[in-house]
């Protein structure tokens, strides 16, 4: 990352993750592709990428992330020989590790903002013995 522009991008993300009180994660695909490629990467502006990191983030501390991608995994075998997109696949395990939470919306003010710890979130929130799972999936499969 030698290239000034990339300096600079790199330098913006970090400050702009902080605010968040998130740390730059080494192994984020998102973060390297926008400060290497900045308005040519996939999500080229900063500010989606700060939420995509924020959505990152609670999903995989706030919520239950490995039953809600086990459910995404059944939907598919219960759907089996019908493809999924990839974008579809992510968009899939997304709403199902948010519906470990009773909801499929993130919440209006992330919780570790308000210091909020992940066991103390996952406690008031948790709705994992309420799901029902093959109803949700239906949307991922018809044509639209």
């Amino acid at each position: 990352m030698e290239h000034p522009q990339a300096q600079k991008r790199a330098k913006e993300l970090a400050a702009a993750l902080w605010r968040f009180k998130i740390v730059m994660p080494d192994d984020s695909e998102l973060c390297r592709e926008f400060i290497l490629h900045g308005e040519r990467a996939k999500v080229p502006d900063l500010h989606t990428v700060v939420v995509k990191m924020c959505e990152s983030k609670y999903l995989h501390e706030y919520c239950n992330f490995d039953l809600g991608y086990a459910m995404a995994k059944g939907i598919i075998t219960f759907h089996r020989g019908r493809a999924v997109a990839q974008s579809k696949w992510r968009e899939m395990i997304r709403k199902c590790v948010l519906l470990t939470t009773g909801t499929t919306k993130f919440p209006r003010t992330w919780p570790w903002l308000q210091n909020t710890t992940p066991a103390a979130w996952k406690a008031k929130n948790d709705r994992t013995l309420s799901l029902v799972d093959p109803i949700v999936p239906d949307i991922y499969f018809r044509k639209q």
